[in-house]
Formats: structure tokens, sequence, C-alpha cells
């Protein structure tokens, strides 16, 4: 089953990721950085789309915009029932409700276990949908630690593996994650300084997003709870518990580079 899967994605990290295995898997895959993007590939070829991996939260349109705007098209450029899989960092019961009232077929949680979302896109293309989702993914080897010491360490075995022994993408994986790992910290800082809980939240959605890239899962997990945390919590209850994560983030950083000189 080879298709031609339109990719609604704004991170580089993960545009390569998926690219990568999509590719590989024999797929073809056009990327747009939102859901406007979206819109606009869909006018000028969307008969030649066959799917969509639809991530939820996009700049200028997100995914469930996206989404609602496609189902009630009536045009002529493309099929208003085009399969759409959600692509989340995480999902609530709110957020499903959500995702499926606009008319999303199917979900798969971030960090992306291509096995879970080749599932995923058999069942769509196939019409057998199940509205359950796939449920959060954990990469092969990654196990979750609770620890909070700023010490890290990367799982360099597992890492490999994750991209089939492709050196040259495991390298660019690694730069794009310290160039946006400074990028997300000096944002971290400036939301700390002005006591903004909605961009707390979203720096801390990003920082979830990159530290997946390099299996760092028990980062993974604790700036998840703290972003779910800013949107519910007082900006004094959620800050201690930030700053903590800093210097973690700051060694995964470290042992990165360091790694990264290694090969």
């Amino acid at each position: 089953m080879h298709l031609n899967i339109l990719l609604a994605e704004d991170n580089l990290l993960n545009q390569k990721f998926l690219v990568h295995f999509l590719t590989m898997f024999g797929h073809n895959v056009i990327v747009a950085e939102n859901g406007v993007a979206v819109l606009e590939t869909l006018k000028r070829q969307g008969h030649d789309i066959d799917l969509i991996l639809m991530d939820i939260q996009m700049p200028e349109m997100g995914g469930i915009e996206a989404t609602g705007i496609i189902r009630k098209h009536t045009g002529k450029e493309f099929k208003s029932d085009i399969p759409i899989i959600a692509l989340t960092a995480y999902a609530m019961k709110g957020d499903k409700d959500r995702m499926f009232a606009a008319g999303m077929d199917d979900y798969v949680s971030k960090p992306v276990d291509m096995k879970e979302l080749s599932a995923a896109i058999a069942r769509a293309v196939a019409g057998k949908t199940t509205k359950q989702g796939s449920g959060p993914a954990m990469p092969s080897g990654a196990t979750p630690k609770r620890d909070a010491a700023p010490v890290v360490t990367l799982d360099l075995e597992s890492l490999t593996n994750r991209f089939d022994g492709n050196q040259s993408l495991l390298k660019e994986i690694l730069t794009l994650f310290l160039v946006e790992a400074d990028n997300h910290m000096e944002n971290l800082d400036a939301s700390l300084e002005s006591a903004n809980l909605e961009d707390l939240g979203a720096v801390l959605h990003s920082i979830t997003n990159i530290a997946s890239h390099v299996l760092a899962m028990d980062i993974v997990e604790t700036s998840r709870q703290l972003e779910k945390r800013c949107y519910h919590e007082t900006f004094e209850q959620v800050e201690p518990e930030i700053r903590k994560l800093r210097p973690r983030i700051q060694a995964l950083a470290k042992v990165v580079g360091e790694t990264l000189d290694t090969l």
C-alpha cells in the first residue's frame, strides 16, 4: 500500500522523522506547516492526496480547525471525506471529543511509534477506524525515569536503532535538537519572567516534542505533565517545578552535544 500522504506538521524535527519513515515504507509525503497550508495544498492537488496526518497544535491554524473546514468543504478540489489522522502530544478525554467532533478518523500519540501509525493508516484507508486512538506510544528500549536529578544519559543504541542505523539522519536530528533546545530555553526564561502560563504551556509542549526525538522519556513525561498543569493551576503552583526542569534540559543538551562530537 503506497499512498500520497499530506503531513501537516510545523516542527522540523517531527517532519524529518516522519518523512524518513513514511518514505521508507513506500509512501510519498507532502509537508504543510499549518492548517492554512493544508487547505492551500488540497486546493491545488487534493485529488492526488490519499490521507492527511494532522498535527493538532500548529501556528495560524491548528489541526482541529483545519479538519472542520475540510469536512464542510463542498468544492471540487478535494473530497471532504478524505481520511484524517490526528498527531497529538497527549489526548485527554476533552481533546478526543473535539478531534472526533471535528471529523478526524483516528489519532496517534506523540512520540510517534511507526507501527502504531502504520496500523492507524491501514485502518483509515480501509475505512475501519475505531475512534479509539492508539494510546500513548513508548519507543522500544526507552524506560521512563522519574529521577529529577540534572544528570541525564543518552541511549545511543536505541536512537541508532530508531533510525535504522542511518548515521547521517541521526546527526541531523541531534544537531536540530541542540538548535531548538537553545531557542526553547530562551522562550522558557522569557515566559517565566512574564509569568505567562499560556506561553509556558506552549514552550513545555515544544520541549516535550524535542525531548521525545532523543528518547529522553523522563523529561518528556515531566514537561508533558507540567504543560497540563499550566492550563489548570496558578503560576505560583507550577513555577517551582518548571524551574527544576530547566537544569535537566540543559544537562540533556550537554549530553547530546557531547554525543554528536563522537559521531
